[in-house]
């Protein structure tokens, strides 16, 4: 049987034990502290929310200066400022303030050899998608292209989106481009083949009143109106397909369904 100073040992190593595992705990955390060195920092691009800026011209002038700053020999793109971690506010939002990214560059008082304020050539394209076929050794990508002009800070990227304007599509061009490889197109040719979509202008909610009001709000071919329970639609004589604009002179009131016969067609 366990004599009195037992008892009394063992009451004061339960008592002892909760704070003794606090100063282990502590000192565990010292001796962590002292060998590493590592900061625990969430990166930028993890989706924390950003803090609220007011797009001010001296706010964008001063972002854009920390931007460069922090890049003292690569190209001040804008896609470059999209990919700084650092970064504080919208590549978007920026340009806005002056009217573009090549303005607030100028508005900064940096030099133009410091950003893109060139035009891409046609056959810039071409030498371009070659590096990156050539680099990755295969038919690249959207995004390969993005990763190529960011792994080689000396060239002036290019979106798979200019492709896309030029030739009506990065795949598009990468067929063209194979042709041109294999000697079954020349490089005129592959330039010739340039996408010639025509880009739609708007029609404007003042010019379809006027347009509406010249026409009595009736449908030009079988003259149906809105109270015979038609939908009106204003339409173009000429299509923006064949060259037609968007002016008052080629433009016609028409029902839905006289609009959709036509389709791009030019009647009489």
């Amino acid at each position: 049987m366990p004599n009195a100073s037992e008892i009394s040992n063992k009451k004061l190593g339960l008592t002892c034990l909760p704070l003794l595992r606090i100063v282990l705990g502590y000192l565990g955390m010292l001796s962590m502290s002292d060998e590493d060195d590592l900061i625990f920092e969430l990166d930028r691009k993890s989706g924390v929310p950003r803090k609220r800026v007011k797009y001010t011209e001296q706010y964008a002038i001063d972002e854009v200066k920390r931007f460069a700053e922090a890049h003292p020999v690569e190209q001040l793109t804008a896609g470059t400022y999209e990919l700084w971690s650092k970064r504080d506010g919208n590549r978007h939002s920026l340009a806005k303030v002056f009217g573009g990214w090549t303005q607030l560059m100028q508005a900064a008082g940096i030099g133009n050899d410091r950003y893109s304020n060139k035009v891409i050539s046609d056959e810039y394209c071409i030498t371009y998608f070659e590096k990156v076929w050539r680099w990755k050794r295969k038919q690249p990508s959207a995004t390969d292209l993005k990763i190529y002009g960011k792994d080689h800070p000396g060239v002036i990227p290019i979106s798979a989106h200019t492709f896309m304007r030029r030739w009506g599509g990065l795949p598009r061009f990468a067929k063209l481009f194979v042709q041109f490889k294999n000697g079954q197109i020349t490089k005129s040719e592959l330039l010739n083949k340039k996408s010639n979509s025509k880009k739609r202008e708007p029609i404007s909610p003042r010019l379809r009143a006027e347009v509406l009001k010249r026409d009595n709000k009736k449908c030009q071919d079988c003259g149906k109106s809105a109270n015979n329970g038609v939908k009106l639609e204003v339409h173009h004589v000429i299509p923006v397909s064949k060259g037609g604009k968007s002016t008052i002179e080629n433009l016609i009131t028409n029902c839905e369904i006289c609009n959709r016969g036509k389709s791009d067609k030019v009647l009489d």
